[in-house]
């Protein structure tokens, strides 16, 4: 039996996180799962799970995501957005915020620093992109010998680590490109007859 739930509204395209306490609960790599499970999908009809539904994807027990899924919502990453009635006890089912999140630049100079919740959204995303990944390929979903036409040529993946050294000149080049190709195609927004499209990328230059 579903009970009536206030309208929550549609996710934001992207969500601009300028506070602390909002990174310090991202930077959790169960609590980055359960949001990244919950972004997943067409952006037309987001996931809509369960505590218990959640905890059968991730293959962990309900029991440890609770304390979890309650701190994403008080941050408002996740909400809920429909209840049901299970054996007399009312079920509550979760969908993100969100489609996106950017870091706002004024976080660096706020007192607490935010580096050590940084690198650990970083470990716990680049972890759970791998993972995705792998998944793709031992599925076959992903074929690391595919050649297709140009029109398909999207299937191909591309994997580099690579070093080199630039000018300053050049290397501020290179941040400002690709940050630029990253507003341009992950602007929140979905092309109509549009192809799921993964990527993750770290750009840094460390200090001589």
């Amino acid at each position: 039996m579903v009970l009536p739930t206030a309208a929550v509204g549609d996710p934001a395209p992207v969500r601009l996180v300028n506070d602390v306490e909002t990174l310090r609960v991202l930077s959790d790599p169960l609590r980055l799962a359960i949001l990244r499970l919950l972004m997943r999908g067409a952006r037309q009809a987001p996931p809509i799970l369960s505590v218990k539904e959640m905890a059968a994807e991730l293959e962990e027990p309900p029991t440890k995501l609770y304390r979890h899924v309650k701190q994403l919502e008080a941050c408002s990453l996740i909400v809920v957005a429909e209840t049901r009635l299970v054996s007399g006890i009312v079920e509550y089912r979760y969908r993100t915020g969100q489609f996106g999140l950017r870091w706002d630049s004024a976080l660096l100079g706020q007192t607490a620093d935010p580096s050590d919740h940084l690198l650990a959204i970083d470990m716990a995303s680049c972890e759970s992109f791998l993972q995705d990944y792998a998944v793709a390929v031992t599925s076959g979903r992903v074929r690391l010998d595919q050649r297709t036409s140009p029109e398909t040529s999207y299937r191909n993946p591309i994997s580099a680590v690579v070093e080199a050294r630039l000018s300053p000149q050049r290397a501020v080049q290179l941040r400002d490109r690709l940050a630029a190709l990253i507003d341009e195609y992950f602007d929140g927004s979905d092309d109509e007859d549009g192809v799921p499209v993964h990527m993750s990328l770290i750009f840094y230059s460390p200090e001589e």
